[in-house]
């Protein structure tokens, strides 16, 4: 046997095994790549499913947390805010009732002083908002609000001053203010939950019972939905805004990067909990960059014993006002 051929042969054999091994290895990699592909989009329509079971709900409580720091100039300026409250009757939204505790300590960022405290009681009844000022101290603003204070105030109609104020008369996504007919409601629903405007960037798989997501928040998707919904809900768009906006977001989309984490229960596929962790970048008006981390929890998914009673004895909001503008002015309410 001549020796070239022999190590021509031994040299062809030593190439097969790491042929066989490099392509083992690049099927691996295609398997692992079109598996974590597919578990993306997994998770994403689990995502959707949740949003629109959220609609689905009749009643549920919620305990969420804001943080707020605006840094300048190497200064930090905090605030807090803690928000409790509960929804009954979602699915019937002439009858929808919630309630909502907030206290809110701020330290410089928010403006209200250095050592500010805020305490507010809200409640939706249908189309009024009630509103309650608890307490309010603070070293900056001089402003006397003990006249109003303990007393509940209300705004009613408030599809009619959304509009006046030139708001989107389709805030409250779960019918807070009832405008829409039943398949115009059912319609935004449905594009709310399909927009993606919340994308899946990973999956934890179970955590304690719930679908561990992590995402980040698209806002060419987000405006797009805004103005879907104003379509359905029959505002005008303009178009010169629109394109202003998107020019916006594209300046801004790199600096903010609105991204969090999101937790669905794996039985009924409610949404338990959601963060959110937001930076927007300083302008030449408001120099100072403020990072923002949002956190809340969803439960007693559909437990109709909570009692959300309409406030007795409650002043319109115009004659607040009034009460309020006369004590500026050390004038004696009538």
């Amino acid at each position: 046997m001549a020796i070239k051929p022999y190590i021509q042969q031994t040299h062809n054999m030593s190439k097969r095994p790491l042929i066989f091994t490099a392509a083992a290895i690049v099927i691996v990699a295609v398997i692992v790549i079109v598996n974590a592909s597919s578990d993306t989009r997994v998770a994403q329509a689990t995502l959707s499913n949740a949003i629109s079971n959220q609609y689905e709900l009749n009643s549920v409580s919620y305990l969420g947390e804001l943080k707020i720091n605006n840094i300048e100039d190497g200064k930090s300026k905090l605030a807090s805010a803690e928000i409790r409250g509960d929804a009954v009757n979602l699915k019937d939204p002439e009858n929808s009732r919630m309630q909502f505790n907030i206290n809110v300590i701020d330290s410089g960022a928010l403006g209200l002083g250095q050592e500010a405290v805020l305490k507010t009681s809200l409640k939706i009844i249908g189309k009024t908002l009630y509103f309650r000022l608890d307490n309010f101290n603070s070293d900056k603003l001089a402003i006397d609000f003990s006249t109003i204070s303990q007393k509940w105030i209300k705004l009613e109609n408030l599809e009619e001053q959304a509009a006046n104020l030139g708001a989107n008369s389709a805030v409250g996504l779960n019918s807070l203010i009832p405008i829409l007919g039943d398949e115009e409601l059912s319609h935004m629903q449905s594009i709310v939950a399909q927009s993606n405007v919340l994308k899946v960037t990973q999956d934890f798989g179970i955590d304690n019972g719930a679908y561990h997501f992590a995402y980040e928040v698209d806002l060419g998707a987000a405006l797009e939905l805004v103005e879907s919904i104003n379509e359905i809900a029959g505002q005008e768009i303009d178009e010169q805004e629109i394109r202003a906006a998107k020019e916006e977001l594209i300046k801004f989309k790199k600096s903010i990067k609105p991204k969090g984490e999101i937790w669905i229960d794996s039985d009924t596929e409610y949404i338990k909990r959601i963060t959110l962790d937001l930076k927007l970048p300083g302008t030449n008006e408001a120099p100072g960059e403020i990072a923002a981390t949002f956190d809340i929890q969803m439960l007693n998914f559909n437990n109709n014993d909570v009692e959300i009673e309409e406030p007795e004895a409650a002043i319109n909001f115009e004659e607040a006002f009034t009460i309020v503008m006369q004590s500026i002015f050390s004038l004696d309410p009538r």
